[in-house]
C-alpha cells in the first residue's frame, strides 16, 4: 500500500491509464497533470483529503476519472475543462457538499452516497451529452429546472435520497426512473405522463400519495 504518488510520475508521457485503487495516498501530486495521454484515472479508495491539483483541467485526453470511496471536500473548477471526459464517479465521497462546473462530454455522472448538500448547479442542464445520472442517497432537496435540458439523459436514479421535496421536469428521453423511498410530499408533476420512452419507473417505498389522473 502505497501513502504518496511520487512527482516523476508526470515523465511517464505515453501513459494511457493509470489505477491507484485502495491505497492510503492523501493527495494527486500536480505533475500527474503533465500525463497528456492519460485516458483513465482511477484513484478510488483512497483518502484523497488534501485534494486534488487545480492542473487537473489540463488532462485533454482524460475520459474516466474515478475518485469514489474518498475523503476529497470539492473538485477543482478546472473539472469543467476536461474536453473528453465521459465518466465521472464520485460514489460514497462522503465529505463532498457540492459539485462544480462539468464538461459537456460528461455521459455518466455518478455521485451516488455524497451529501451534496449545497445542492446541484443550474448548469447541469448544459450537459447535453449525460445519459446517466444517479444521485441515490445523497441530501439533495431539489433538483434544478434545468434537469429537463438534459435531452440525451436515459436513466436517472435518486433512491433513497430522504429529504429531496419535489420532482421536477424531466427530459422526455428518460427511460429509467427511480425514484424509491423519496419523499416528494408535493407529488409527481402532470409531465411526468409526457414521457413516453419510459420503461422502468420505481416509486416503491416512498411518500407519494397521488399519481397525476393523467397516468391512467
Amino acid at each position: 500500500m502505497i501513502d504518496e504518488v511520487p512527482e516523476s510520475i508526470g515523465r511517464l508521457g505515453s501513459l494511457r491509464k493509470l489505477n491507484l485503487q485502495h491505497n492510503n495516498i492523501r493527495r494527486l501530486p500536480a505533475s500527474i497533470c503533465d500525463l497528456k495521454n492519460l485516458q483513465v484515472l482511477d484513484a478510488s479508495w483512497n483518502p484523497l483529503n488534501e485534494g486534488i491539483p487545480e492542473e487537473i483541467g489540463s488532462l485533454s485526453t482524460l475520459e474516466y476519472l474515478d475518485l469514489s470511496h474518498s475523503k476529497v471536500r470539492f473538485l477543482p473548477a478546472t473539472v469543467s475543462q476536461l474536453s473528453s471526459l465521459k465518466s465521472l464517479i464520485l460514489q460514497h465521497c462522503d465529505m463532498l457538499q457540492e459539485l462544480p462546473g462539468l464538461p459537456t462530454s460528461l455521459t455518466v455522472l455518478d455521485a451516488s452516497v455524497c451529501p451534496l448538500e449545497k445542492g446541484i448547479p443550474e448548469e447541469i442542464g448544459s450537459l447535453s451529452a449525460l445519459e446517466y445520472l444517479n444521485l441515490s442517497c445523497s441530501k439533495i432537496r431539489f433538483l434544478p429546472a434545468r434537469v429537463s435540458q438534459l435531452s440525451s439523459l436515459k436513466s436517472l436514479i435518486l433512491h433513497d435520497c430522504d429529504i429531496l421535496r419535489e420532482l421536477p421536469g424531466l427530459p422526455t428521453s428518460l427511460i429509467v426512473l427511480d425514484a424509491s423511498v423519496c419523499p416528494p410530499d408535493r407529488g409527481i408533476q402532470e409531465e411526468i405522463c409526457s414521457l413516453s420512452a419510459l420503461e422502468q419507473l420505481d416509486i416503491s417505498g416512498s411518500k407519494i400519495r397521488i399519481l397525476p389522473a393523467t397516468v391512467s
